[in-house]
């Protein structure tokens, strides 16, 4: 059976190195390209974990972001693990060339008239958005052929929306509190100057309470 070759933008980030290596390793893909501009021009071994045995060396190193769409002419899919701001633009460039686009940002999960508030930007892709499957099978199942796009769903959205869908599919929910944690990671490789790891030792900070960006897409 023929490998389907899949490329990943943004592959130094947590996200975009998870879904690196676990295309690397999958046995019935292929890891086509992977950019990452900190990373350009290492082999995918020195960072992904896993040894990667390919035939030549073009093909298994990372390349400039800015090569991405020239790269994923030969690919069946490409998978965008960049900020929602920067998927918004790549998207529609991918899906025009025939591509499945897997996005994991957040940046075509809502409403187009929820960005400004949420995200704090006007979307510029509707039909794209309007096109894009949500992509939790255990709830929506398998994106339908040619859907072209699935917004891949956020951390407590996921988490939430497994527990609960049985639930409100059976009419048992009247109104919820979601109380929800997350590890160091989830803000990504860089912390910003109020983050020190002393503070994550046995401790809970509150943050974005009542105004968290996954709420809409949980209430969605």
């Amino acid at each position: 059976m023929d490998k389907l070759r899949v490329g990943v933008v943004g592959a130094s980030g947590y996200s975009g190195s998870v879904a690196a290596r676990l295309v690397a390793t999958h046995p019935r893909l292929t890891l086509a390209f992977a950019t990452s501009d900190k990373w350009a021009g290492d082999a995918f071994d020195a960072h992904l974990g896993v040894r990667i045995e390919k035939a030549g060396s073009d093909n298994s190193r990372f390349v400039p972001n800015a090569s991405a769409l020239e790269h994923a002419k030969d690919c069946d899919a490409v998978l965008l693990a960049t900020s929602a701001q920067v998927s918004l633009g790549l998207l529609p460039a991918f899906a025009e060339l025939g591509k499945q686009v897997i996005d994991i940002s957040g940046a075509f999960r809502l409403e187009a008239s929820q960005y400004p508030r949420w995200y704090g930007f006007e979307h510029t892709a509707p039909a794209w958005l309007a096109r894009a499957h949500y992509g939790l099978p255990e709830v929506f199942g398998a994106p339908p052929r040619g859907a072209g796009v699935v917004a891949n769903p956020g951390c407590y959205p996921t988490a939430s929306l497994l527990g609960l869908a049985p639930l409100a599919r059976a009419g048992l929910i009247a109104d919820v509190v979601i109380d929800a944690k997350q590890g160091l990671s989830g803000a990504g490789r860089t912390f910003d100057d109020t983050t020190h790891l002393s503070m994550a030792g046995e401790n809970i900070l509150p943050y974005n309470v009542a105004r968290h960006r996954h709420t809409p897409e949980i209430e969605q």
